[in-house]
C-alpha cells in the first residue's frame, strides 16, 4: 500500500516552504515502521489545481491541518476525491479539535489525536476496506516514536531560519522536536486542550543523536527547536547544552533558535545555551499591559518579561519578542502600552500576531468568560498575521470586546503594526 503524506499549499505565509512538516514526518516515519510504502508532496505556495497535478499517484492520502490551512487540505483533497476515485483520503492535525468544520464527503477518516499510535490500525482498515470516520488514538511513549521521515521529502528540508534571513552555515536547516505538550493554561491557545497541560520529554540521548544524524546525513547544521518552550525544565536545558558542547559533531558546530517563555530568564542560562550554539530566541511576552496578560492566562509578569529580553541580549542571543494584538481584555491603556514598548527599542524583532480564537482554546470555548462574543467563525478569513504570500493584509479583530469599542480596536491594531514597522524591527514572515 503506498500512502502519499501532503502538505498543503499554505498561501496565508510569506514563506510558505520555510520548513518541513514535521508532524507528517513523524506519522510517515511510523508508516514505513509499520509496512507501508511512503511517499511525500509537498505543493507550498502553488495554486489548487497545480498542486493536484504536483502530487504522485497513492492508495491513500494523508493530510494534516490546522484551522489556519484546512480549507486548503479540503480544496486540494477535492480535487483528489474527483480525479482519482480509487484512492482514499485521511486527515489529522489540530483540525480535530473542531470536526464541524470537516467535510466527510471528501474526507474518509479523521485521526484525532497524535497520528503516530493509529496509522497501523488506519493502514490494516483501509486494506479490509473496512475504515472508520473517526479514528481516536492515544498518545504513544515518546522515545519508542520513529525519528521523522526526512528522506523522503522532495524538497529542501528548511530555508532560513533566523532573523533578517540571516544563515550561520551553508546546508539549509530543519526542525527538530526535544519534547511534546506545555503546562501553561493560557485563554488563547489550544494547547491545554490538546496535551491536558502535561509535557513528554525525549531522552537527551535520542535528541543528540538526531541532531548528529541531521549532520552527517543531511549537511544540516542548523536548527528550529519546534517545543512549545524548550526551558520548561531548566535543568533539561543545562544538560542538554553541556551535551550538545560535548559533542564532536556539534559543539561550536551548530546553530539554532527555540522558543521559550520569559521565566527562566537568568544570565547563566542564556550564556549556556549561546555556548551550545544558540543564536535567537522567541519569547512569548504577548502584550505590554500586566492586566492583559492576566486576563488571558499567561501567567507571567511584564518585569519577567523585560529582564528575559535583557539578559538574552547580553548574552549575545538575537530576541523575537511575540506580541499580540486584538486580544479579550485590551483597552485603550493596552495599545498606549504597547506602543510604548515598541518605541523604547529593548528587543531585537517584533513578530506581531493579530489574536485569533483558535477552535480548542478557552477563548473560543468559553468567549462570555473572557468578555468578548467571537464575530467571525469563518475559517476562511482566519489568519493570525499581518502580512501573507500577497503581502500586508487587511486586518479586523476577530472578537468584539464588551467593554472596548470594536472599531476602536481595529484602529489600534493597523497603528501597532505601522509603529512596529516603522522601527524596522517587525518580522514579515
Amino acid at each position: 500500500m503506498k500512502v502519499c503524506f501532503i502538505r498543503t499549499p499554505q498561501k496565508y505565509l510569506v514563506r510558505p516552504r520555510a520548513q518541513a512538516p514535521l508532524g507528517l514526518l513523524y506519522v510517515a516515519a511510523k508508516a514505513k515502521e509499520c509496512g507501508a510504502e511512503v511517499i511525500a508532496a509537498d505543493t507550498a505556495g502553488m495554486d489548487f489545481n497545480l498542486a493536484e497535478k504536483t502530487i504522485p499517484k497513492a492508495d491513500i492520502y494523508a493530510f494534516s491541518a490546522t484551522a489556519l490551512d484546512y480549507l486548503d487540505a479540503e480544496k486540494v483533497a477535492s480535487l483528489l476525491k474527483t480525479r482519482r476515485p480509487g484512492s482514499k483520503i485521511i486527515l489529522g492535525g489540530p483540525i480535530y479539535l473542531s470536526p464541524e468544520f470537516v467535510n466527510f464527503k471528501i474526507f474518509d477518516s479523521l485521526i484525532v489525536g497524535e497520528g503516530e499510535s493509529i496509522i497501523n490500525d488506519v493502514l490494516l482498515d483501509y486494506e479490509k476496506n473496512d475504515y472508520k470516520a473517526i479514528y481516536h488514538s492515544k498518545s504513544l511513549p515518546i522515545d519508542t516514536i520513529p525519528l521523522p521521515a526526512r528522506d523522503i521529502w522532495p524538497s529542501q528540508l528548511g530555508e532560513s531560519i533566523f532573523g533578517g534571513s540571516i544563515n550561520y552555515y551553508e546546508g539549509g536547516s530543519t526542525v527538530i522536536m526535544t519534547s511534546r505538550g506545555c503546562p501553561h493554561r493560557c485563554a488563547f491557545c489550544a494547547a491545554p486542550t490538546i496535551c491536558k497541560r502535561k509535557v513528554r520529554f525525549r531522552k537527551i540521548d535520542t535528541v543528540i543523536e538526531e541532531m548528529e544524524v541531521v549532520v552527517i546525513n543531511y549537511g544540516i547544521r542548523q536548527f528550529r527547536f519546534s517545543d512549545d518552550n524548550i526551558t520548561t525544565n531548566r535543568e533539561r536545558i543545562e544538560e542538554f547544552c553541556s551535551r550538545i558542547i560535548a559533542s564532536d559533531i556539534l559543539g561550536g558546530k551548530i546553530a539554532w533558535r527555540c522558543s521559550i517563555r520569559v521565566r527562566p530568564n537568568d544570565s547563566e542560562m542564556f550564556k549556556l545555551m549561546r555556548a551550545a550554539g544558540c543564536r535567537e530566541v522567541a519569547l512569548g511576552m504577548e502584550s505590554a499591559d500586566q492586566d492583559v496578560l492576566d486576563f488571558i492566562k499567561k501567567d507571567i509578569s511584564l518585569e519577567d518579561a523585560l529582564t528575559c529580553i535583557e539578559n538574552a541580549r547580553n548574552a549575545n542571543i538575537v530576541t523575537r519578542v511575540l506580541l499580540m494584538v486584538g486580544t479579550p481584555g485590551e483597552t485603550t491603556e493596552t495599545f498606549k502600552k504597547n506602543i510604548k514598548f515598541l518605541l523604547g527599542g529593548i528587543y531585537d524583532l517584533i513578530a506581531m500576531t493579530v489574536f485569533v480564537p483558535y477552535p480548542g482554546c478557552d477563548i473560543w470555548e468559553n468567549p462570555q468568560n473572557y468578555r468578548c462574543e467571537i464575530v467571525n467563525r469563518d475559517l476562511s478569513t482566519y489568519n493570525l498575521y499581518y502580512y501573507n504570500s500577497m503581502g500586508i493584509r487587511d486586518v479586523k479583530p476577530y472578537v468584539k470586546l464588551w467593554d472596548f469599542d470594536y472599531d476602536l480596536m481595529s484602529e489600534h491594531i493597523s497603528a501597532v503594526r505601522m509603529v512596529a514597522n516603522a522601527m524596522g524591527k517587525l518580522n514579515k514572515g
